[in-house]
């Protein structure tokens, strides 16, 4: 529960100088009322330390603004990752480790950020950056074995 315990704003900024806005008890803008995050990995012994994993992340609802008029939906995404925990021998003193992911893999639109009081153009908050549609992530790391 972030909400404001005390909170007045001089209406100057609204263009009527003298009068207050009271924001006491409105929800804390740009605060969520939930992070979370979760995922399974599988990795069977007689996969020699590859694995998949699949994790969903998501956001709760939030307003962007101190009165309490706008604000952000909610939302949840689906990740995919296949990749190697243990490294693998390519040659006598050559190793590869990797995994390619898929993140939002549903392609699901949501906003990944906001502007927190926004410009009101037109009439119109102007205040949501969209996050990214589907994407693929690809990681490899080389290493190698001395013998001394």
């Amino acid at each position: 529960s972030n909400k404001y315990v005390e909170y007045q704003v001089d209406s100057v900024h609204y263009s009527r100088p003298g009068k207050f806005a009271d924001y006491k008890d409105n929800e804390v803008a740009g605060v969520p009322k939930a992070f979370y995050s979760a995922g399974l990995r599988f990795a069977p012994p007689l996969w020699r330390g590859a694995y998949v994993e699949i994790d969903v992340q998501g956001l709760g609802e939030y307003f962007v603004d101190d009165g309490n008029v706008t604000s952000v939906p909610a939302y949840n995404i689906l990740n995919l990752t296949v990749g190697l925990e243990k490294p693998l021998r390519l040659g006598e003193n050559f190793n590869v480790r990797g995994f390619i992911g898929v993140n939002n893999l549903m392609d699901k639109k949501y906003a990944a950020s906001a502007f927190i009081n926004p410009d009101i153009v037109g009439g119109v908050p102007l205040y949501l950056e969209p996050g990214l549609p589907r994407n693929v992530v690809i990681g490899i790391s080389f290493s190698g074995n001395k013998t001394p």
